[in-house]
């Protein structure tokens, strides 16, 4: 499909809606989203939710259920789909421009509908950086696509109704909130809206059982808080969880960035965070989105270091709940203290799965095996004289399978023929090695196959 009626950028609910009308009136249409599967943060992994663990569906609300019937209205009519889809650009000529895994192309629109949602705001108070912070938006994914809820003394901060529906959602998964800390506002900003909201009855009876639920379940909620802080030292203490020194369970490499960040924030460049690059014209003028809106630079060169994408490891059972690939696990483990607690087996290839294992035996949750699946090693032979050259990584990869051997963690090599088992999540991990078929039981299973350029 080169030629469409109409181009929608986005499969959320505003998305899906403009893609069935315009299929049901018969124009050829559609849809680009970059996520695996419809609906939007919003209704973020509803099919799964409700064929994979539909008793989930209640936890999370009527309204995240009510978005099911909308996927399936979405799924049944013409519009076509292209998931795991980037639009890098819509020119002037309303060719839309993308990159999906089969490639870049581009498809002409007489019209184009853009439905991407919004981005959570951060609330830069003083500590949200340190480990054991997170967004509401990062965990209410994390509840929605993967079922993972939060364990100890959870406090959500801040304002907005999403406050209000992750603790609601919380309180049904068992998870109930510490408090609820709703930040002093300007009230004055939101009148111009009155009418509209008053037009709307609905969203406030939906606030109104929020809040009477949470009171019902013994949650604080506590209005006006101002000078919110969060203390800890290598994580926050007071609100959440005290927890350890992560710098050294995260490994020397890891220590060593700090002083290259602070380097960096001393040097003279400047620094624009939340900036997403979306293109280099011909000109070198570098066009920009950050959270005060668009713009372009013009440069003399470009360096692009953007770093890598984890490659997706597809063995059957990969989309189980209770899969996730190493390199997600680790963020979670960097970024918000989490580690994965009961049989934890890491599968695939590549040095991330060894570092990862070692982070996790230091951080307390040792691993229950190490699988590496059978690899060529000739293509690798290529970059053998810069391996010679650089003994420091050889050392590296001795030190922390010594160090995993240590732990009394198993490690396979040459595992063929993975295969992930279970039924409403992933319950065994099945294997040939050295000639036998094995079976594991599993909690967790973390993929890694190397990184491909981002």
């Amino acid at each position: 499909m080169n030629a469409v009626d109409l181009a929608v950028i986005g499969a959320g609910p505003a998305g899906l809606a403009a893609a069935i009308t315009a299929a049901e009136l018969g124009l050829k249409t559609v849809v680009f989203d970059e996520q695996p599967e419809p609906g939007g943060q919003i209704y973020r992994g509803v099919e799964r939710v409700a064929a994979v663990r539909p008793a989930h569906l209640p936890l999370l609300g009527e309204d995240y259920a009510a978005g099911l019937q909308l996927v399936r209205r979405f799924r049944a009519c013409a519009a076509d789909y292209r998931p795991l889809a980037a639009v890098w650009q819509i020119d002037r000529e309303l060719r839309v421009h993308y990159r999906d895994p089969g490639g870049t192309g581009h498809v002409e629109a007489k019209q184009v509908i853009i439905a991407t949602g919004a981005l959570e705001r951060p609330m830069a108070v003083p500590g949200w950086t340190l480990p054991g912070v997170m967004t509401c938006g990062a965990a209410q994914t994390l509840l929605k696509s993967a079922a993972l809820v939060p364990a100890g003394r959870v406090v959500l901060a801040g304002g907005g109704p999403l406050l209000l529906l992750l603790a609601s959602q919380l309180v049904r998964a068992g998870a109930k909130p510490a408090a609820v800390l709703e930040t002093r506002t300007n009230p004055w900003p939101a009148l111009r809206h009155a009418a509209r909201f008053v037009m709307a009855p609905g969203y406030l009876s939906k606030g109104l059982s929020m809040i009477g639920a949470l009171r019902a379940a013994g949650v604080p909620i506590r209005r006006g808080v101002s000078k919110l802080r969060l203390i800890g030292t290598s994580g926050v203490e007071r609100v959440a969880a005290v927890r350890p020194a992560h710098l050294p369970l995260l490994g020397e490499d890891y220590a060593a960035g700090l002083q290259l960040v602070r380097r960096f924030r001393a040097c003279a460049a400047d620094y624009r965070p939340l900036a997403a690059v979306w293109q280099i014209d011909r000109e070198l003028r570098v066009h920009y989105r950050d959270p005060g809106g668009t713009g372009h630079v013009e440069a003399k060169q470009v360096i692009i270091a953007t770093g890598a994408l984890e490659r997706p490891m597809a063995v059957p059972g990969w989309t189980l709940p209770g899969v996730m690939t190493c390199g997600a696990a680790q963020t979670l483990l960097k970024s918000a203290a989490l580690v994965p607690a009961g049989r934890v087996v890491l599968a695939g290839g590549g040095p991330l799965l060894l570092l990862l294992a070692s982070q996790l035996v230091r951080a307390g949750a040792k691993p229950a095996a190490v699988l590496e699946t059978r690899t060529n090693p000739w293509p690798a032979l290529r970059h053998a004289a810069r391996f010679v050259m650089a003994p420091g990584y050889l050392s590296k990869g001795l030190s922390m399978i010594g160090a995993l051997r240590a732990a009394g963690v198993p490690i396979r090599r040459g595992v063929s023929k993975l295969r992930l088992i279970g039924t409403n999540r992933v319950e065994r991990v099945s294997y040939e090695w050295k000639g036998a078929k094995r079976q594991e039981p599993v909690d967790l299973v973390l993929l890694h196959q190397g990184v491909v350029p981002n």
